[in-house]
């Protein structure tokens, strides 16, 4: 018995188990199945990182291409041209079509197809628009609708720029120069006669002769313009350079460098002093021509005619201080008297080396009672009041 019931025991034992295994294995399986909630975390994790990209500026890296902190300190440091009017170049530079845009071609129809193959002028006209220095201009523009500051001529802006002193400062001429002779320097540049047919073509621009404002947007490039080639110095017949400030802070820091090298001044606060003549508009000549009274103003190195009481309004080409031609060898306005009701008087400016001498003459034409000035001129020689001139030349100044 006892080896009997050990062997049923045993069959028992074999069949009750191979049962209980089947229960015992479900519930192990189930829960290796449950702990699969373990991916619930997945969900928490991307909450976190959504929170950095906020506050990450990843936008300004392609602009400043790891140089964008050192552009705050350029203004303070001083190295940019302190001569010139305070324009604030860095505006101009950051207003021109060329650099805001990427545009050269800004006046063109619905398709984007260029109304103009050169717009060099135009470009320049919506630069000085958007910085608000553009007002009053009365030369060529564009005729389509809507389209504002596109100034069509790059000679006629920069003769109109001339005539606002009290804008753009004074205009310095030069020729057979290269771009070194304007290194270190900002402002406008307009090149004379060097492209096209018969050398006719001319370009205004912006030019940085520091390379620091260019280098604000790309830390390779060097000194040059907003849209134009470094060998336009050298083909051209005349280089009208403006000069224009940086900033204020430009400004600001030599001046309180040089008050601060004279250890034994005294620290008291003193305006700086300009010279009166840019500082306070005065009559340089004056005559009575056809009965009228006509005076000849330095406002600012421009020329501005004044006619009878009137207040000096007209300003004209020559640059201050301007004369009245004489009659050789005395003392009076030389009068043409072109035809029966019309009278021609010389103003010579843009001063030259001598007494009353200058490299510019326009006429001043008196007709009925009212004093026009003429739009043709003669320039490039030295003119001198006391000399005269022709009848020829007076009948070319009448027109």
């Amino acid at each position: 018995m006892p080896a009997s019931s050990s062997l049923w025991s045993r069959l028992f034992a074999w069949l009750f188990g191979r049962n209980a295994s089947v229960p015992t294995e479900t519930p192990t399986a189930a829960p290796n199945v449950t702990p699969a909630p373990a991916p619930s975390p997945p969900p928490t994790q991307p909450v976190a990182p959504v929170a950095p990209p906020v506050p990450a500026p990843p936008v300004f890296a392609p602009q400043g291409d790891r140089e964008q902190p050192v552009v705050p300190d350029l203004p303070t440091g001083g190295v940019l041209p302190t001569e010139g009017v305070n324009l604030g170049f860095r505006m101009l530079w950051n207003n021109h079509p060329a650099i805001a845009d990427g545009d050269v071609f800004p006046c063109k129809d619905g398709q984007g197809n260029p109304y103009f193959g050169n717009q060099c002028g135009i470009m320049m006209g919506s630069c000085l628009l958007r910085s608000g220095l553009l007002a009053g201009y009365d030369q060529s523009v564009c005729w389509y609708s809507g389209h504002r500051g596109h100034t069509l001529r790059a000679r006629e802006l920069a003769e109109w720029m001339r005539r606002h002193p009290d804008r753009f400062g004074l205009v310095e001429i030069r020729s057979n120069v290269s771009w070194g002779a304007f290194n270190g320097r900002t402002g406008f540049v307009c090149f004379q006669n060097f492209w096209g047919e018969g050398n006719q073509g001319d370009h205004i621009d912006l030019w940085d002769g520091t390379g620091l404002v260019r280098r604000e947007t790309d830390a390779s490039l060097e000194e040059g313009m907003a849209h134009g080639s470094l060998d336009y110095f050298e083909r051209s017949e005349e280089v009208w350079f403006y000069r224009a400030l940086g900033s204020l802070a430009a400004v600001a820091l030599p001046l309180f460098l040089l008050a601060a090298c004279d250890s034994g001044s005294q620290p008291e606060d003193r305006p700086l002093v300009l010279p009166e003549r840019l500082d306070k508009p005065h009559v340089s000549d004056q005559a009575s021509v056809g009965g009228l009274h006509l005076a000849l103003w330095d406002d600012g190195g421009g020329c501005k005619l004044q006619v009878g009481q009137a207040a000096p309004s007209t300003w004209l080409k020559p640059m201050a201080p301007c004369y009245f031609m004489l009659s050789p060898g005395g003392q009076r306005v030389q009068v043409y008297r072109h035809d029966k009701t019309t009278l021609v008087v010389a103003v010579i400016g843009t001063p030259a080396k001598g007494e009353r001498c200058g490299q510019e003459v326009q006429g001043l034409v008196v007709k009925n009672g009212n004093v026009t000035p003429s739009s043709a001129g003669m320039q490039g020689s030295v003119y001198c009041a006391a000399q005269g001139l022709q009848n020829y030349q007076y009948d070319l100044l009448a027109k």
